[in-house]
Protein backbone atom coordinates (compact mmCIF):
# COMPACT_ATOMS: atom_id res chain seq x y z
CA UNK A 1 0.00 0.00 0.00
CA UNK A 2 0.99 3.58 -0.41
CA UNK A 3 2.62 4.42 2.62
CA UNK A 4 1.37 8.40 1.71
CA UNK A 5 -2.20 7.13 1.39
CA UNK A 6 -2.98 6.65 5.24
CA UNK A 7 -6.15 8.55 5.84
CA UNK A 8 -6.34 7.08 9.37
CA UNK A 9 -3.02 7.06 10.34
CA UNK A 10 -2.57 8.56 14.03
CA UNK A 11 -6.25 8.96 14.46
CA UNK A 12 -6.22 8.73 18.55
CA UNK A 13 -5.30 12.08 18.51
CA UNK A 14 -7.31 13.23 16.08
CA UNK A 15 -10.76 12.15 18.60
CA UNK A 16 -8.85 13.47 21.56
CA UNK A 17 -8.00 17.18 19.49
CA UNK A 18 -11.84 16.85 17.74
CA UNK A 19 -13.40 16.68 21.36
CA UNK A 20 -11.30 19.62 22.41
CA UNK A 21 -11.78 22.02 19.08
CA UNK A 22 -14.62 21.44 17.37
CA UNK A 23 -16.49 19.16 20.27
CA UNK A 24 -16.02 22.25 23.02
CA UNK A 25 -13.92 24.99 21.50
CA UNK A 26 -15.70 26.00 17.98
CA UNK A 27 -19.36 24.50 19.28
CA UNK A 28 -21.16 27.60 19.97
CA UNK A 29 -19.76 28.57 16.47
CA UNK A 30 -21.32 25.15 15.30
CA UNK A 31 -24.31 26.26 16.92
CA UNK A 32 -24.60 30.09 15.85
CA UNK A 33 -27.49 29.86 13.25
CA UNK A 34 -29.65 28.47 15.44
CA UNK A 35 -28.23 30.87 18.52
CA UNK A 36 -29.25 33.58 16.29
CA UNK A 37 -32.30 32.77 15.11
CA UNK A 38 -34.04 31.49 18.37
CA UNK A 39 -32.32 34.23 20.41
CA UNK A 40 -33.97 36.91 17.74
CA UNK A 41 -37.13 35.25 17.97
CA UNK A 42 -37.21 34.30 21.77
CA UNK A 43 -36.43 37.06 23.17
CA UNK A 44 -37.83 39.49 20.01
CA UNK A 45 -34.61 40.89 19.32
CA UNK A 46 -33.41 41.66 15.77
CA UNK A 47 -31.11 39.66 14.00
CA UNK A 48 -27.78 42.18 14.46
CA UNK A 49 -28.74 42.13 18.13
CA UNK A 50 -28.29 38.57 18.31
CA UNK A 51 -25.65 38.76 16.60
CA UNK A 52 -24.13 40.78 18.97
CA UNK A 53 -25.06 38.21 21.71
CA UNK A 54 -23.08 35.72 19.93
CA UNK A 55 -20.07 37.69 19.16
CA UNK A 56 -19.35 38.65 22.50
CA UNK A 57 -19.44 35.04 23.15
CA UNK A 58 -17.11 34.57 20.54
CA UNK A 59 -15.03 37.46 21.14
CA UNK A 60 -14.29 35.69 25.09
CA UNK A 61 -13.39 32.29 23.39
CA UNK A 62 -10.80 34.26 21.05
CA UNK A 63 -9.44 35.83 24.03
CA UNK A 64 -9.70 32.93 26.38
CA UNK A 65 -7.98 31.23 23.44
CA UNK A 66 -5.00 33.61 22.70
CA UNK A 67 -4.12 33.76 26.93
CA UNK A 68 -3.51 30.05 27.09
CA UNK A 69 -1.44 30.07 23.75
CA UNK A 70 1.17 32.06 25.20
CA UNK A 71 1.82 29.03 27.92
CA UNK A 72 0.94 26.45 25.76
CA UNK A 73 4.72 24.90 25.42
CA UNK A 74 4.49 24.51 28.92
CA UNK A 75 1.45 23.72 30.51
CA UNK A 76 -0.47 20.79 31.27
CA UNK A 77 -2.15 20.10 28.40
CA UNK A 78 -4.79 17.04 29.17
CA UNK A 79 -5.94 18.96 32.29
CA UNK A 80 -6.07 22.87 31.14
CA UNK A 81 -8.19 21.21 28.70
CA UNK A 82 -10.26 19.16 30.85
CA UNK A 83 -10.75 22.08 32.87
CA UNK A 84 -12.06 23.94 30.77
CA UNK A 85 -14.50 21.72 29.61
CA UNK A 86 -16.16 22.00 33.03
CA UNK A 87 -15.83 25.47 32.35
CA UNK A 88 -17.73 25.14 29.11
CA UNK A 89 -19.87 22.98 30.98
CA UNK A 90 -21.27 25.75 33.53
CA UNK A 91 -21.75 28.92 31.37
CA UNK A 92 -23.91 26.65 28.57
CA UNK A 93 -25.75 24.98 31.92
CA UNK A 94 -26.67 28.40 33.77
CA UNK A 95 -28.03 29.72 30.87
CA UNK A 96 -30.87 27.27 30.81
CA UNK A 97 -31.59 29.39 34.03
CA UNK A 98 -31.56 33.32 33.02
CA UNK A 99 -34.27 34.98 30.13
CA UNK A 100 -32.60 38.23 30.96
CA UNK A 101 -29.99 39.51 28.05
CA UNK A 102 -28.02 40.85 30.62
CA UNK A 103 -27.44 37.86 32.24
CA UNK A 104 -27.13 35.50 29.22
CA UNK A 105 -24.20 37.72 28.35
CA UNK A 106 -22.59 36.92 31.49
CA UNK A 107 -23.50 33.39 30.95
CA UNK A 108 -22.16 32.97 27.61
CA UNK A 109 -18.74 35.19 28.64
CA UNK A 110 -18.29 32.02 31.07
CA UNK A 111 -18.64 28.98 28.58
CA UNK A 112 -16.34 30.84 25.85
CA UNK A 113 -13.60 31.30 28.70
CA UNK A 114 -13.83 27.18 28.88
CA UNK A 115 -14.28 26.69 25.46
CA UNK A 116 -11.18 29.29 24.62
CA UNK A 117 -8.94 27.10 27.06
CA UNK A 118 -10.31 23.54 25.25
CA UNK A 119 -9.77 24.97 21.75
CA UNK A 120 -5.98 26.34 22.01
CA UNK A 121 -4.59 23.21 23.77
CA UNK A 122 -6.51 20.90 20.87
CA UNK A 123 -4.91 22.96 18.10
CA UNK A 124 -1.24 23.35 20.18
CA UNK A 125 -1.43 18.89 20.00
CA UNK A 126 -2.13 18.95 16.69
CA UNK A 127 0.63 21.13 15.95
CA UNK A 128 3.12 18.48 17.29
CA UNK A 129 2.00 15.61 14.46
CA UNK A 130 4.76 15.02 12.02
CA UNK A 131 1.99 16.57 8.77
CA UNK A 132 -0.62 19.11 10.75
CA UNK A 133 -2.32 19.28 7.26
CA UNK A 134 -3.15 15.39 7.43
CA UNK A 135 -3.66 15.82 10.82
CA UNK A 136 -6.22 18.29 10.41
CA UNK A 137 -8.06 16.57 7.72
CA UNK A 138 -8.51 13.82 10.10
CA UNK A 139 -10.36 16.33 12.31
CA UNK A 140 -12.07 17.52 9.56
CA UNK A 141 -13.75 13.91 9.19
CA UNK A 142 -14.80 13.93 12.29
CA UNK A 143 -16.23 17.45 12.38
CA UNK A 144 -18.41 16.00 9.01
CA UNK A 145 -19.72 13.03 11.31
CA UNK A 146 -20.34 13.56 14.62
CA UNK A 147 -21.13 17.08 14.41
CA UNK A 148 -23.04 16.61 11.75
CA UNK A 149 -25.29 14.36 14.37
CA UNK A 150 -25.15 17.49 16.73
CA UNK A 151 -26.26 19.45 13.58
CA UNK A 152 -29.43 18.05 13.46
CA UNK A 153 -30.32 17.74 17.22
CA UNK A 154 -29.88 21.42 17.41
CA UNK A 155 -32.51 22.04 14.56
CA UNK A 156 -34.94 20.04 16.51
CA UNK A 157 -34.10 21.20 20.14
CA UNK A 158 -34.32 24.84 19.12
CA UNK A 159 -37.88 24.17 17.08
CA UNK A 160 -39.08 22.80 20.71
CA UNK A 161 -37.40 24.74 23.33
CA UNK A 162 -36.31 27.58 21.03
CA UNK A 163 -32.54 28.83 22.62
CA UNK A 164 -33.11 27.19 25.67
CA UNK A 165 -33.14 23.63 23.32
CA UNK A 166 -29.52 25.18 22.21
CA UNK A 167 -27.96 25.65 25.47
CA UNK A 168 -28.67 22.78 26.89
CA UNK A 169 -27.85 20.14 23.94
CA UNK A 170 -24.50 22.12 24.21
CA UNK A 171 -23.92 21.41 28.28
CA UNK A 172 -24.45 17.46 27.20
CA UNK A 173 -22.31 17.78 23.74
CA UNK A 174 -19.36 19.35 26.04
CA UNK A 175 -20.23 16.50 28.95
CA UNK A 176 -19.54 13.71 26.20
CA UNK A 177 -16.30 15.13 24.95
CA UNK A 178 -14.82 15.31 28.04
CA UNK A 179 -13.71 11.32 28.02
CA UNK A 180 -11.81 11.90 24.80
CA UNK A 181 -10.03 14.87 25.80
CA UNK A 182 -8.68 12.43 28.78
CA UNK A 183 -6.68 11.17 26.13
CA UNK A 184 -4.97 14.20 24.90
CA UNK A 185 -1.08 14.09 25.58
CA UNK A 186 0.20 16.20 28.97
CA UNK A 187 2.71 17.87 27.24
CA UNK A 188 4.59 18.94 24.36
CA UNK A 189 5.34 15.94 22.10
CA UNK A 190 7.55 17.54 19.22
CA UNK A 191 10.05 15.57 17.49
CA UNK A 192 13.59 17.20 16.81
CA UNK A 193 13.07 16.47 13.03
CA UNK A 194 9.63 18.00 12.99
CA UNK A 195 10.97 21.24 14.42
CA UNK A 196 12.08 22.98 11.28
CA UNK A 197 12.09 26.35 13.11
CA UNK A 198 13.94 24.94 15.72
CA UNK A 199 12.11 26.64 18.47
CA UNK A 200 11.61 29.62 17.20
CA UNK A 201 8.37 31.36 15.90
CA UNK A 202 8.90 33.14 12.50
CA UNK A 203 7.04 36.34 13.39
CA UNK A 204 6.30 37.95 9.73
CA UNK A 205 4.70 34.18 8.23
CA UNK A 206 3.35 33.82 11.66
CA UNK A 207 1.65 37.07 11.44
CA UNK A 208 0.13 36.73 8.54
CA UNK A 209 -1.38 33.14 8.84
CA UNK A 210 -2.65 34.29 11.98
CA UNK A 211 -4.55 37.01 10.12
CA UNK A 212 -5.56 34.82 7.27
CA UNK A 213 -7.17 32.62 9.59
CA UNK A 214 -8.56 35.31 11.38
CA UNK A 215 -10.12 36.55 7.86
CA UNK A 216 -11.09 33.23 6.78
CA UNK A 217 -13.29 32.34 10.17
CA UNK A 218 -14.92 35.77 9.25
CA UNK A 219 -16.00 34.52 6.21
CA UNK A 220 -17.34 31.55 6.76
CA UNK A 221 -19.11 32.31 9.77
CA UNK A 222 -20.63 35.20 7.84
CA UNK A 223 -22.44 32.53 5.45
CA UNK A 224 -22.52 29.67 7.93
CA UNK A 225 -24.11 32.35 10.99
CA UNK A 226 -26.64 33.32 8.95
CA UNK A 227 -27.58 30.42 6.44
CA UNK A 228 -30.68 29.52 8.93
CA UNK A 229 -32.04 33.16 7.93
CA UNK A 230 -31.08 33.01 4.44
CA UNK A 231 -32.55 29.17 4.12
CA UNK A 232 -35.85 30.34 6.10
CA UNK A 233 -35.86 33.49 3.64
CA UNK A 234 -36.64 31.60 0.07
CA UNK A 235 -38.97 29.26 2.56
CA UNK A 236 -37.38 26.72 4.11
CA UNK A 237 -38.52 25.08 7.32
CA UNK A 238 -36.02 25.39 10.52
CA UNK A 239 -35.84 21.21 10.69
CA UNK A 240 -35.33 21.57 6.89
CA UNK A 241 -32.44 23.57 7.76
CA UNK A 242 -31.25 21.56 10.27
CA UNK A 243 -31.21 18.34 7.91
CA UNK A 244 -29.58 20.38 5.10
CA UNK A 245 -26.67 21.89 7.88
CA UNK A 246 -25.92 18.54 8.97
CA UNK A 247 -26.35 16.22 6.14
CA UNK A 248 -24.16 19.17 4.52
CA UNK A 249 -21.36 18.21 6.82
CA UNK A 250 -21.80 14.72 6.74
CA UNK A 251 -21.01 15.38 3.21
CA UNK A 252 -18.43 17.56 3.91
CA UNK A 253 -16.13 14.29 5.01
CA UNK A 254 -15.39 14.50 1.51
CA UNK A 255 -13.03 17.45 2.13
CA UNK A 256 -11.14 15.92 5.33
CA UNK A 257 -10.89 12.75 3.38
CA UNK A 258 -8.60 14.02 0.64
CA UNK A 259 -6.91 16.56 3.01
CA UNK A 260 -6.25 13.61 5.36
CA UNK A 261 -5.01 11.15 2.36
CA UNK A 262 -3.14 13.37 1.09
CA UNK A 263 -1.35 15.87 3.08
CA UNK A 264 1.53 17.68 1.62
CA UNK A 265 1.99 15.51 -0.97
CA UNK A 266 0.79 18.18 -3.80
CA UNK A 267 2.49 20.77 -2.31
CA UNK A 268 0.97 23.68 0.17
CA UNK A 269 -0.08 26.59 -2.23
CA UNK A 270 -2.37 24.92 -4.53
CA UNK A 271 -4.74 23.14 -2.40
CA UNK A 272 -5.57 26.33 -0.41
CA UNK A 273 -6.18 28.06 -4.19
CA UNK A 274 -8.19 25.35 -5.71
CA UNK A 275 -10.46 25.24 -2.44
CA UNK A 276 -11.08 28.92 -1.98
CA UNK A 277 -11.86 29.17 -5.42
CA UNK A 278 -14.79 26.15 -4.84
CA UNK A 279 -15.80 28.61 -2.02
CA UNK A 280 -15.89 32.17 -4.02
CA UNK A 281 -18.09 30.40 -6.16
CA UNK A 282 -20.54 28.61 -3.63
CA UNK A 283 -20.79 32.16 -2.00
CA UNK A 284 -21.89 33.95 -4.86
CA UNK A 285 -24.54 31.92 -5.12
CA UNK A 286 -25.71 31.55 -1.78
CA UNK A 287 -26.15 34.94 -1.15
CA UNK A 288 -27.79 35.75 -4.58
CA UNK A 289 -30.35 32.72 -4.92
CA UNK A 290 -34.06 32.70 -4.10
CA UNK A 291 -34.05 28.84 -5.25
CA UNK A 292 -34.13 26.26 -2.78
CA UNK A 293 -32.32 23.15 -4.91
CA UNK A 294 -29.58 26.26 -6.20
CA UNK A 295 -29.21 27.15 -2.08
CA UNK A 296 -29.10 23.73 -1.31
CA UNK A 297 -26.47 22.44 -3.49
CA UNK A 298 -24.42 25.13 -3.45
CA UNK A 299 -24.41 25.32 0.89
CA UNK A 300 -23.07 21.04 0.30
CA UNK A 301 -20.22 22.44 -1.78
CA UNK A 302 -19.20 24.99 0.09
CA UNK A 303 -19.40 22.78 3.10
CA UNK A 304 -16.74 20.31 1.46
CA UNK A 305 -14.42 23.22 0.72
CA UNK A 306 -14.60 24.16 4.17
CA UNK A 307 -13.17 20.72 4.98
CA UNK A 308 -10.63 20.93 2.93
CA UNK A 309 -9.50 24.64 3.20
CA UNK A 310 -9.40 24.67 6.77
CA UNK A 311 -7.21 21.30 6.97
CA UNK A 312 -4.51 22.99 4.64
CA UNK A 313 -4.18 26.97 6.71
CA UNK A 314 -4.07 25.42 10.25
CA UNK A 315 -1.59 22.91 8.41
CA UNK A 316 0.62 25.78 7.61
CA UNK A 317 -0.05 27.11 11.23
CA UNK A 318 1.42 24.19 12.75
CA UNK A 319 3.97 24.02 9.78
CA UNK A 320 5.68 27.44 11.34
CA UNK A 321 5.73 26.12 15.14
CA UNK A 322 5.63 22.12 15.85
CA UNK A 323 5.53 23.40 19.35
CA UNK A 324 1.85 24.57 18.88
CA UNK A 325 2.68 28.14 19.95
CA UNK A 326 0.99 29.69 16.31
CA UNK A 327 -1.42 27.34 15.68
CA UNK A 328 -2.57 28.00 19.54
CA UNK A 329 -2.73 31.49 18.49
CA UNK A 330 -4.06 31.18 15.58
CA UNK A 331 -7.15 29.32 16.87
CA UNK A 332 -7.60 32.28 18.99
CA UNK A 333 -7.74 34.80 16.00
CA UNK A 334 -10.17 32.04 13.98
CA UNK A 335 -12.52 32.62 16.85
CA UNK A 336 -12.43 36.50 16.86
CA UNK A 337 -12.94 36.27 13.03
CA UNK A 338 -16.21 33.98 14.11
CA UNK A 339 -17.41 36.48 16.58
CA UNK A 340 -17.08 39.77 14.28
CA UNK A 341 -19.35 37.72 11.50
CA UNK A 342 -22.40 37.94 13.20
CA UNK A 343 -21.81 41.46 14.33
CA UNK A 344 -20.48 42.89 11.27
CA UNK A 345 -22.04 40.21 8.69
CA UNK A 346 -25.70 41.44 10.32
CA UNK A 347 -25.49 45.23 9.98
CA UNK A 348 -24.28 44.02 6.23
CA UNK A 349 -27.41 42.61 5.96
CA UNK A 350 -29.31 44.77 8.06
CA UNK A 351 -28.29 47.96 5.65
CA UNK A 352 -27.99 46.13 2.14
CA UNK A 353 -29.78 42.39 2.69
CA UNK A 354 -27.47 39.42 1.85
CA UNK A 355 -26.03 40.82 -1.22
CA UNK A 356 -24.16 43.53 0.44
CA UNK A 357 -22.68 40.61 2.88
CA UNK A 358 -21.39 38.83 -0.02
CA UNK A 359 -19.33 41.48 -1.70
CA UNK A 360 -17.44 41.97 1.24
CA UNK A 361 -16.76 38.30 1.78
CA UNK A 362 -15.59 37.41 -1.70
CA UNK A 363 -12.82 39.63 -1.84
CA UNK A 364 -11.47 39.16 1.59
CA UNK A 365 -11.45 35.43 0.57
CA UNK A 366 -8.87 36.26 -2.39
CA UNK A 367 -6.63 38.16 0.34
CA UNK A 368 -6.86 34.63 2.48
CA UNK A 369 -5.39 33.19 -0.83
CA UNK A 370 -3.06 35.54 -1.21
CA UNK A 371 -1.67 35.48 2.48
CA UNK A 372 -1.69 31.48 2.53
CA UNK A 373 0.30 31.58 -0.56
CA UNK A 374 3.03 33.51 1.08
CA UNK A 375 3.04 31.57 3.98
CA UNK A 376 3.32 28.50 1.93
CA UNK A 377 6.20 29.52 -0.26
CA UNK A 378 7.89 30.51 2.97
CA UNK A 379 7.38 27.00 4.12
CA UNK A 380 8.54 25.47 1.09
CA UNK A 381 11.95 27.42 1.27
CA UNK A 382 12.95 27.00 4.56
CA UNK A 383 12.23 22.86 4.23
CA UNK A 384 14.24 23.43 1.07
CA UNK A 385 17.76 24.68 2.75
CA UNK A 386 17.08 22.61 5.55
CA UNK A 387 16.77 19.46 3.24
CA UNK A 388 20.14 21.04 1.25
CA UNK A 389 21.77 21.60 4.54
CA UNK A 390 21.42 18.04 5.87
CA UNK A 391 22.37 16.24 2.88
CA UNK A 392 25.52 18.80 2.07
CA UNK A 393 29.25 17.23 3.45
CA UNK A 394 30.81 17.82 6.32
CA UNK A 395 33.75 20.61 6.09
CA UNK A 396 36.82 19.70 8.28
Amino acid sequence: MNAGFRPFAGFKLAISAYAAIWGTGFLSYCAMPYLIGSVADGMGLGVDQAGLIGSAELLIVALSAFATSAKVRVLPRRKVALLGGVIAIVGHSLSLLTNSIEALIICRALAGVGAGMTLAIGNACLAASHDPSKAYGQVMMLLATVTAGVIVSLGYSTEIWSYYGVFGTQAIVVTLMLIPMSFLPEGDETQPEDDVSQGKVPMLPATLIVVGILLWHFCDNSIWGFSERIGNKIGMEPAAIGWLLGGGLFVGVIGGFIASSIGTRYGRIWPVCVGIAVAVACISVITSTAIIPTYTASILTYIVSFMFITSYIYGLAGELDHHGRVMAAASGAGNLGVALAPFLSGKLIASGGYGAMGKVVIPTLLIVMALSVVVGWHINQKLRLASSDSTAPAVG
